[in-house]
């Protein structure tokens, strides 16, 4: 988890962003508090160094010890701060830091009053007095770090980012330059704005400032992508980071043209017959984008609908369009082709699909927890080898956390998904169940959501834009037309017409754990077809250190979900091992009947938070499991038209490792 305690918050009623905003605003609070009394107090109980007696030898023996001192507490402040900001984005409590923060501040506070050290009181002094102003001028910039002002106006953070620090040149010049303590404040003003060195100091240190703010803009936190396009700054773990600046200038334009930068499907609701078809295009290609298609038995065309994302880099947008097709032939081959401004092409010439049978046979890939990774791009083309008719990713699928300023890891992944095709001919729909680094919130906590749902969404709005998982994704439809992103949900069921169901369900990001109930229930029509589920949070994890987290999930899903419609099998991800439960009703194992529940997902994730064999719990008669183990993988889960269903688990390299019959 990204999260840990601070305020007896935990994460509630925040996401990600907003979090990690607090936690480095915090710090930097606390350094200008602390920094100011240190400063006060040792001001007020030492003398200058310059009132010191008139000993050549005298100044010389203590004024190397302490500046050596001084240095050696700013060495130790940065190093804090930088640890600060690499363990805290890893998940490490911020209460380490701001305690050895008032450690290291006390230390030195006293070493400045009661060391009769004039020298070393000073330059102790002086590290203070620079590190206020930096947290200051830290504050300032972090709305504009974290994209909370806009982005054409981070030369107005920066800006006035820059001048606490330009204030502390002023200040250390006068200080170093005229020595007599005698002379008014004013009056050494006065001498110092007559030096040219008095303007080229100040000048130097903001014109720094302002390049370190613009730096700092438009951050972008990613985990488990050390594959992704452009540079990066590595933190704790697989945590990484990258700004606006580093975007723009190692990864330059993501979609050039002239043609589109993708083109994928996302699943409709009925497989056999409905799919949508997204295409990005670079900006002011089109006016309007036409899906032509046509199979064996029909041909029709779509107009598709633009989506804009406002807030998203501009070096990043782009014209996102999604076409829904629907009444397609089942068991078909479809093919498509892009038409802009009415008739013009663009594009390939054509792209194809196939849709599902609806009277079987039918193939499903399900895999989950993966990131840009070379084991997510090996299981993905095992994925596609596997032939299946849609593939599943059960959350935590590029790892943006939820950054409209992370839409590159997006790209990353949609590029490995649409570029494995089947016979390098027929691109495969995809389908996303929600995770947290999805929508950068944590599970069972919808109130950190809240800001983004249906009621108060607003994609010209910071704090109620969504995230690329829903801009880019779209599932469901509105009558006939695509679902507005504002509208779009995190629970739909994929039907295969009287054969399956496929069940994403939302394991309390967005919605509670009781609205899946409630959606099922509406929804459910008939209970007696083969019923799957996906979703992020496990209900049984065989990773020891991830067992508490699915518990409200348990005493809930089961009696009233998956028991209830006789759930086949159920698909769990988010605790990055594998395990396989035996047959289970009402938490309890069952001799016949009874759902199985698979997987834990490790599609592509490695490092952080990925356990290793001492963490996982071993299958035995006094437990769930059947089989557990920490292989790479993703399932292949084959329904035949007599609703027989076999189940592989298959890694990266293309080996099975496990099955189930059902």
């Amino acid at each position: 988890m990204p999260f840990t305690d601070v305020f007896s918050l935990s994460g509630q009623y925040l996401t990600y962003r907003d979090f990690w905003t607090l936690v480095l605003g915090v710090y930097a609070g606390v350094v200008i508090l602390t920094g100011t009394l240190l400063s006060v107090l040792a001001t007020k109980y030492t003398k200058s160094p310059w009132t010191m007696k008139d000993d050549a030898e005298y100044r010389k023996r203590f004024k190397a010890i302490s500046w050596s001192v001084g240095f050696f507490y700013a060495l130790i402040m940065f190093l804090l701060a930088l640890c600060n900001g690499l363990f805290v984005f890893g998940g490490s409590s911020i209460w380490i830091f701001l305690g050895a923060l008032l450690g290291i501040q006390l230390v030195f506070a006293l070493i400045a009053i009661f060391v009769p050290t004039p020298y070393l009181a000073f330059g102790i002094i002086t590290v203070s007095n620079w590190y206020i102003a930096g947290s200051i001028f830290f504050l300032i910039q972090l709305p504009s770090m974290f994209d909370y002002a806009p982005a054409n106006l981070t030369w107005l953070t920066s800006v006035a980012s820059a001048v606490p620090m330009g204030f502390m040149a002023a200040i250390s010049f006068i200080q170093f330059t005229n020595k007599d303590d005698a002379t008014p404040w004013k009056n050494r003003f006065s001498i110092a704005i007559r030096k040219w060195g008095f303007w080229l100091s100040i000048l130097i240190v903001v014109a720094i400032s302002i390049v370190l703010a613009f730096f700092l803009a438009g951050t972008c936190i990613s985990i488990y992508g050390p594959n992704a396009d452009g540079s990066w700054i590595p933190f704790a773990g697989t945590v990484r980071w990258n700004s606006r600046m580093m975007r723009s200038i190692s990864r330059g334009n993501p979609c050039p043209g002239p043609g589109p930068c993708h083109v994928y499907l996302t699943a409709g609701p009925d497989l056999t017959s409905s799919v949508f078809v997204n295409v990005h295009l670079p900006l002011n290609t089109a006016t309007n984008l036409t899906i032509a298609y046509k199979a064996a038995s029909i041909s029709g065309s779509s107009i598709a609908t633009e989506f804009d994302v406002p807030l998203i880099d501009k070096q990043d947008d782009r014209q996102v369009f999604s076409a829904y097709l629907s009444d397609l032939p089942s068991a078909s081959e479809i093919s498509f082709s892009l038409l802009i401004n009415g008739n013009t092409s663009i594009g390939e010439s054509a792209y194809y699909f196939k849709t599902a049978n609806a009277d079987g046979p039918v193939k499903f890939a399900v895999a989950g927890d993966g990131g840009i990774t070379d084991q997510t791009s090996e299981i993905i083309t095992q994925m596609i080898a596997s032939r299946p008719d849609v593939g599943f990713i059960g959350g935590d699928v590029a790892y943006d956390n939820g950054f409209l300023s992370c839409a590159c890891v997006w790209d990353d992944f949609i590029t490995l998904w649409e570029t494995q095709k089947i016979d390098d001919k027929y691109l495969v729909p995809i389908s996303l169940a929600v995770g947290n680094h999805d929508v950068g919130v944590n599970d069972n906590n919808v109130d950190a959501f809240a800001p983004m749902s249906t009621e108060q969404c607003n994609p010209e709005s910071i704090l109620h834009a969504r995230p690329l998982f829903f801009a880019w994704f779209p599932f469901e439809t509105i009558g006939n037309s695509v679902a507005p992103i504002c509208q779009r949900t995190t629970m739909r069921v994929h039907r295969v017409g009287n054969l399956t169901n496929m069940w994403v369900l939302d394991t309390a990001y967005t919605v509670s754990a009781e609205a899946n109930v409630d959606y099922v229930n509406s929804v459910m029509s008939n209970s007696t077809l083969t019923n799957f589920a996906v979703y992020h949070v496990p209900l049984y994890t065989a990773n020891v250190d991830d067992q508490d987290e699915g518990v409200y999930l348990q005493q809930l899903w089961p009696q009233k979900i998956f028991d209830k419609y006789n759930f086949q099998a159920c698909f769990e991800n988010h605790a990055h091992a594998y395990k396989r439960t035996k047959p289970l009703v009402n938490n309890t194992v069952v001799s016949s009947g009874g759902t199985v529940y698979m997987g834990d997902g490790k599609m592509g994730i490695a490092g952080m938070a990925v356990p290793g064999d001492s963490k996982i719990v071993a299958p035995s008669p006094d437990n769930v499991f059947a089989n557990t183990g920490t292989e790479y993988h993703f399932f292949s889960i084959s329904i035949e038209a007599s609703g027989k269903v076999h189940i592989d688990a298959i890694n990266e390299v293309g080996t099975r490792f496990d099955q189930q019959d059902l």
